[in-house]
């Protein structure tokens, strides 16, 4: 969702981009993207929608209309997509997001770090956050103090101007499940943050006071949550059959009607990425080194295969040449 509320964004497995207006939900414009979105957001102006992806890419696409259309890329070889790279990673992008001033850019990705960057300078990099044990897959601004989690399952506060990590504002949400998603609403002098973990049905609750991050509770629903977003002094939470509105004031909750089509695609709607987990073992060298063999033996045969394919053509060659 946009900042000034008028657009919002969808990503999709196919490799394309959509961009709406709220007024009467009508479309903006649609584009392709390079590799599949893993996450995007708004930027402060409410002119570029940012986009990261598995590849590592972060590119910024005008909300409105097509830039930079058939430019170079690095390489100078032609690029068939539009928008304007940012910057890139060697590593998959989870999540993006902007400075509560605009005037920074933030990327998560699976190699246990948030990035912060200028932007749209993003080459500039002003600080890391350094400290999770596990891939970052969400993180939430609140004016200079960022939170994140991801498969660890702890919620750390940032300092964003520096990158430091003030410890004693960490707690663990989950004893064993990944975190999957933070969104944070400012009441006061608190920051409330709102997590929820992979396969589960509960919204967890956390308060920061300023010195220390307190569990304040969850809310249950009917149903596994796979994402919430903030909507005003709502949270708009989606689960595999339902949407279900929350007020943040009162906790309650309210079923949001929806068509029978979009309950069907949401029962049966699958992550396209199973787990985010690295898949490092004992084994490692043991299977590359057997897939490095079964690569040899190919090539080999291939090669085996192109000598005897030549001799054939040769032969047939002689032959016609005879005759």
């Amino acid at each position: 969702m946009s900042h000034d509320q008028k657009y919002y964004a969808i990503g999709l497995t196919s490799k394309v981009a959509l961009v709406y207006n709220t007024e009467n939900f009508e479309l903006v414009r649609g584009f392709r993207v390079p590799k599949a979105p893993t996450s995007m957001v708004f930027d402060r102006a409410n002119e570029y929608v940012i986009i990261g992806d598995r590849a590592g890419h972060v590119c910024r696409y005008k909300i409105t209309e097509p830039i930079n259309v058939n430019h170079k890329d690095i390489t100078g070889e032609v690029c068939g997509h539009e928008g304007e790279p940012l910057t890139g990673v060697i590593s998959m992008v989870l999540d993006v997001g902007v400075s509560t001033d605009g005037k920074y850019v933030l990327f998560a990705d699976r190699d246990e770090k948030i990035r912060i960057s200028r932007y749209p300078q993003a080459f500039v990099t002003e600080a890391y956050c350094l400290g999770h044990t596990e891939y970052v897959r969400s993180f939430t601004v609140a004016d200079d103090a960022l939170y994140s989690s991801g498969g660890d399952s702890m919620l750390i506060r940032w300092n964003m101007l520096n990158g430091s990590c003030m410890r004693r504002l960490q707690t663990k949400v989950s004893d064993s499940d990944p975190v999957r998603k933070l969104v944070s609403y400012k009441k006061e002098e608190s920051v409330f943050i709102y997590a929820i973990t992979e396969g589960e049905k509960n919204i967890y609750v956390h308060e920061d006071d300023g010195s220390q991050i307190l569990p304040r509770g969850s809310v249950c629903l009917d149903d596994i949550v796979v994402d919430i977003c903030l909507n005003g002094d709502h949270i708009l939470a989606v689960t595999r059959s339902s949407v279900t509105k929350i007020d943040l004031s009162s906790s309650n909750t309210s079923r949001v009607t929806i068509t029978d089509e979009l309950k069907n695609e949401l029962m049966n709607t699958k992550d396209p990425i199973g787990s985010y987990f690295k898949k490092v073992t004992h084994k490692n060298l043991e299977d590359y080194q057997k897939r490095k063999a079964q690569r040899i033996e190919s090539e080999k045969e291939k090669k085996k295969k192109r000598k005897e394919e030549k001799k054939a053509k040769e032969v047939e060659t002689t032959e016609a040449a005879d005759n």
